[in-house]
């Protein structure tokens, strides 16, 4: 410690002598016109002269206290370094300048790197117009001791609520809000086990629940935690290439749930507007649509001086320290049992590294808590600073495409990950068309598996795929009507009484003296301004007048509540609807299995009397029974091979197996699914198999030359099937469609 904060101990006995001999007098700061680059003030740094220092201004009486504070934080923090004033000139008020920012050079700026907690990066700066545009370092780091308040602080109404006794249906409702598809912990046992055994098991947990609310202690085995570690580019070499993600058992989740569903209802109590991010009602994007508009200009020239600095604090979930936890949680009066609940689930908690399938280590924690970019444009925004964008999706479907993945894999992560992303920006600004469109056509070849060299039929067109599940799509969001719906929200925010900090803001520097429904577009709004103006005219077109388009904004809400559901809803393109689309999503319905049979009730599938037609020279021969032409109607189920498959599956359901067209085969189980009887849904799966193994052995029998006969096609569907229905539905699992299914 130290060689580390050895300067800072320096700095500090060499200013308490000087006050001790009265050789330093008391000063205020200079005045504006004093405020330039004063080379007689000696900033001496052990570091590269080329990074930015930290800065002081004021008297040297200050600046010790400014160097105490640092000096304890550095103790504490066990962070500190030698990058900090080493040797101070005596008499006028301490002044500095930065010679050279990162390769910048000299801009006579007046602001405080600090190295030890939260690194500011400079993003641009001019000359500091007056002594007060900097921040100071008692600015950056006011430490919270042992008893001491903040403002506001928990009531002594709300510390009662969160003490309350915690109910069995309050655990109920927390492990049930789980999703089903989460990765387990340690223990393997996933929300799904909990949620099909409750019955059985319900008890016996919530009893376990109750235990550690009682003692606010938890095992070593139920807060223990695999630590996975996830590649984030092919060549990983160095520890920051890796995402972690954390799989904690669900009796943690369940506890913490339970924690952090109470905590909601005070947290924005207690946070400040200017945080928008983490509390509940509040979304991120409002302070990056207000930052979008406050830097809109800043490249200007003749402008006032400004800087902006970005705040670094990557790190900060992992160097939390848990007696800063403590200690403010005590300071806001949260009640002292809540607080033992809080740490006893931070400080028992263990970890064990799991890569490329094998586990490491069982250690402790020690500190730290367990838990996308636009860009800040100050001019306007061009099509090409959505290369960003562009290319993280395009960088996520070129690692996928080397995976054999399903139509239904696909989807998934079309759905997911790619989604994701899109959400992102979307939420923020109105994407350019040039841009949606390279992004379409980046889904679609990936979802078709189409390179750049291929010459593949599309048998579906995107904007179909992106029709819901009821129209023949499969869901996927259209990515400008939804772009169009999440702006409108903020639309919507801007017409009600403003409450957010970015509504005020734009309602007094922008709509102090007109409403948004009669603002027209001018060169100083920002790009974010300007997408809700967008939204705004095409609900103006649609309806033909401000009152119409107020009145279809707000049916998009409920109370306080915006729907962007119903926005895209109305904004979407509509296709016919289909009658068969209600049975085949079906939750007991294999994805893969639905996808080929949706694509078939549409004759969407790449058949040869298809192929022909767009002009692909093959054999019309059915590979499958070598006597007929292959089309849909062939394929399923007239063609010998895939009615004797057919047969045998209705032999095994006990159904009477009365045609062999897979349309009048669908139909009837439609008809019939209103009874809710575990038959119709086994027929339903064993249809939808079917049709998948038959496609499936198709493909087999033309790309691969394997072959297989009907009884290992059925042996391989009754499997699947009995799977599929066993672990997608609870209400199947009777003694008699158990035994059923295993005669």
């Amino acid at each position: 410690m130290e060689e580390e904060g050895g300067g800072i101990q320096v700095v500090i006995r060499e200013i308490e002598n000087a006050l001790d001999r009265n050789i330093i007098q008391s000063s205020e700061p200079s005045s504006d016109a004093d405020i330039v680059s004063e080379r007689g003030t000696e900033i001496i740094s052990t570091k590269d002269a080329s990074k930015l220092r930290t800065s002081y201004s004021g008297t040297l009486e200050e600046v010790a206290e400014d160097i105490r504070v640092l000096n304890g934080a550095c103790d504490e923090g066990k962070g500190a370094s030698d990058d900090h004033i080493t040797s101070v000139s005596a008499g006028e008020p301490v002044k500095t300048s930065v010679t050279e920012i990162d390769g910048v050079e000299n801009k006579d700026v007046r602001f405080n790197e600090l190295d030890t907690f939260g690194r500011c990066k400079v993003e641009s700066c001019n000359e500091v117009d007056s002594p007060g545009n900097f921040y100071s370092p008692r600015n950056f780091y006011s430490p919270v001791h042992q008893g001491e308040a903040l403002s506001p602080t928990v009531s002594s109404e709300a510390a009662d609520t969160l003490i309350l006794p915690i109910t069995n249906e309050e655990i109920k409702a927390a492990i049930f809000t789980i999703g089903s598809d989460k990765s387990p912990g340690p223990d393997r046992f996933s929300s799904a086990f909990f949620k099909h055994s409750w019955p059985l098991i319900g008890e016996s947990f919530c009893k376990a629940v109750h235990s550690f609310f009682s003692t606010g202690r938890m095992s070593k085995q139920a807060n223990s935690t695999f630590l996975a570690l996830i590649p984030k580019k092919k060549v990983s070499s160095t520890v920051m290439d890796f995402r972690p993600i954390s799989c904690c058992t669900t009796f943690y989740k369940t506890i913490s749930k339970i924690i952090s569903t109470r905590l909601s209802t005070v947290l924005p109590l207690l946070v400040g507007p200017e945080q928008a991010a983490f509390v509940k009602g509040r979304s991120i994007h409002e302070n990056i649509m207000l930052s979008q508009s406050l830097v809109k200009g800043y490249g200007r020239k003749y402008l006032t001086p400004r800087c902006l600095i970005r705040v670094d604090i990557r790190k900060a979930f992992d160097s939390l320290q848990w007696s800063f936890i403590e200690n403010m949680l005590t300071a806001l009066k949260f009640p002292p049992q809540f607080i033992s609940w809080i740490m006893g689930c931070l400080t028992s908690s263990w970890f064990s590294l799991k890569l490329n399938g094998s586990v490491h280590g069982f250690f402790q924690g020690k500190s730290g808590v367990r838990y996308l970019g636009l860009p800040l444009n100050t001019a306007r925004t061009t099509v090409d600073m959505y290369g960003i964008l562009v290319n993280k999706i395009q960088a996520s479907i070129q690692h996928w495409s080397s995976k054999l993945l399903s139509y239904a894999g696909r989807l998934q992560l079309l759905n997911s990950v790619v989604f994701g992303i899109e959400n992102f920006w979307c939420a923020s600004v109105l994407l350019p068309k040039s841009v949606i469109k390279t992004i379409n056509k980046l889904c679609k070849n990936f979802f078709w598996h189409i390179k750049a060299t291929d010459k593949k039929m599309i048998v579906k067109s995107w904007s179909n795929i992106c029709a819901p599940t009821n129209e023949g799509g499969f869901g996927v969001k259209e990515l400008l009507s939804w772009n169009k719906a999440l702006i409108s929200k903020w639309l919507w925010l801007l017409d009600r009484t403003p409450q957010e900090l970015w509504s005020i803001w734009h309602s007094e520097y922008h709509l102090s003296h007109c409403s948004i429904w009669d603002v027209v577009v001018q060169d100083m709004y920002s790009e974010n301004f300007r997408s809700i103006i967008s939204v705004k005219n095409d609900l103006l077109s649609a309806t033909g007048s401000p009152a119409a388009a107020k009145a279809l904004l707000h049916s998009w809400c409920s109370g306080d509540k915006f729907h962007v559901a119903a926005a895209y809803t109305w904004f979407r393109p509509c296709h016919p609807t289909v009658s068969w689309s209600k049975g085949l999503f079906h939750r007991v319905v294999v994805p893969r299995h639905n996808i080929i049979t949706s694509l078939a009730c549409q004759q969407k599938l790449a058949t040869v009397d298809k192929l022909i037609l767009k002009g692909f020279i093959t054999p019309n021969r059915c590979v499958l029974c070598k006597q007929a032409s292959e089309t849909h109607d062939h394929l399923f189920f007239p063609c010998p091979f895939s009615q004797q498959l057919w047969h045998e599956l209705m032999v095994w359901t006990r159904v009477p197996n009365r045609s062999n067209h897979y349309h009048r085969e669908l139909d009837w189980c439609l008809h019939r699914q209103s009874r809710r009887h575990w038959k119709h849904t086994w027929f339903l799966s064993c249809l939808t198999c079917a049709i998948y193994t038959i496609w499936k052995e198709r493909n087999c029998r033309i790309f691969s030359t394997q072959e297989h006969t009907v009884h290992q096609l059925l042996t391989q569907a009754k499997f699947i099937i009995s799977v599929s229905l066993l672990y997608r539905s609870s209400s199947l699992c009777s003694s008699r469609f158990i035994a059923t299914l295993h005669s």
